[in-house]
C-alpha cells in the first residue's frame, strides 16, 4: 500500500512481481515512486515502479505567465490521479485527485490556481508530480497572458546524471531560464558548463550546486548567473554523486515569446 501525501492522501494498491520467493529487504524511493528488493536466493537486485510517475518542470503562475496542465489516458480501464504542487525544496504545496477517463484527455487551465481554489494568481513557482493508477502520458504547457505564446513540456518518470541543453544564450534580447529537478534519494551535488557554440571551449563552470532530493534548481538566466554575457552555447550538466536529475531550459525575449529545450541524456 502506498500512502501519497496530502491534504487527503491517496492509497494505492500495488504488487511487486519478478523478484523471487525470499525478498529480504525492500527500500522505496518517494520521488521517482519506485522499490529497491534485494533477493540473496536469486542474488539480484530490482528496481520496480510503484504506481505511475509523471513530472513536469516549470508549472510558474507568477508574474505574465500561467501553467496549463494534461493528462492522456490511453488505456482501457480509467485512470485515478494524484496532482501535487511541489516547490523548489520539495516541499508539497497543495494537491488533488482526478480521474481520466478510457481514452481521454484531462485538461486543466491554469493548473496552481485550480489546486489552490482560486482564480487569482498564486505568486507560485514549482513543479508537477502526478502518480497514477495507469499509464499516462502528460504535458504542461506554458503560457504568456500578453501573447497567449504557449511553450509546452512533456512529463518525465525517470531521469539521468548526466544531462546537455543542445543551447543556451544571454544574447540579447534573449535569455535562457534553467530548471533542474533531482529524483534522486538524496541531495544531488551538479556541475553546469557552458560551451562556446562555434569553438566548442569551455566557457563557465559553475560547481558546488546542491539541489534537494524531490527539489528543484532554478536560474532567473542561467548565462548571466555562469558569469557570462552575451554568449550562446551548449549547457552540460552533471550530477557528481549521480543522481537523477531532468531539466529544461526556457527561452524568452522582450517580446514575450518563449520556447522550451529540454535537457536529454549523455549515455
Amino acid at each position: 500500500m502506498i500512502n501519497l501525501s496530502g491534504d487527503t492522501p491517496t492509497k494505492f494498491t500495488t504488487v511487486i512481481s519478478n523478484i523471487g520467493d525470499n525478498p529480504t529487504s525492500l527500500s522505496v524511493n518517494p520521488n521517482t515512486n519506485t522499490a529497491l528488493v534485494t533477493n540473496p536466493t536469486s542474488d539480484s537486485v530490482v528496481i520496480t515502479p510503484l504506481g505511475f510517475v509523471n513530472n513536469l518542470l516549470f508549472a510558474f503562475d507568477i508574474g505574465d505567465v500561467r501553467s496549463n496542465l494534461g493528462i492522456n489516458n490511453l488505456g482501457s480501464t480509467e485512470a485515478n490521479v494524484e496532482i501535487d504542487l511541489i516547490d523548489q525544496n520539495g516541499k508539497l504545496l497543495k494537491t488533488a485527485s482526478t480521474k481520466v477517463p478510457s481514452r481521454a484527455l484531462k485538461h486543466i487551465t491554469k493548473i496552481s490556481q485550480f489546486l489552490y481554489g482560486t482564480s487569482s494568481p498564486t505568486n507560485t513557482r514549482g513543479f508537477i508530480k502526478l502518480v497514477s493508477d495507469q499509464p499516462i502520458p502528460s504535458f504542461l504547457s506554458l503560457i504568456t497572458y500578453g501573447t497567449n505564446d504557449a511553450s509546452v513540456v512533456l512529463g518525465h518518470s525517470a531521469g539521468f546524471p548526466k544531462l546537455v541543453v543542445n543551447a543556451a544564450t544571454n544574447v540579447a534580447p534573449y535569455r535562457s531560464q534553467l530548471m533542474l529537478l533531482n529524483l534522486g534519494s538524496t541531495s544531488a551535488s551538479v556541475t553546469i558548463t557552458a560551451y562556446d557554440n562555434a569553438a566548442g571551449t569551455v566557457l563557465a563552470t559553475k560547481t558546488g550546486i546542491s539541489i534537494p532530493a524531490g527539489g528543484f534548481y532554478f536560474s532567473e538566466d542561467i548565462m548571466t548567473d555562469l558569469g557570462l554575457a552575451g554568449k550562446f552555447g551548449p549547457l552540460q550538466i552533471e550530477s557528481l554523486n549521480l543522481q537523477s536529475v531532468i531539466g529544461a531550459t526556457l527561452l524568452s525575449n522582450a517580446n514575450h515569446t518563449n520556447g522550451l529545450f529540454e535537457a536529454v541524456p549523455i549515455q
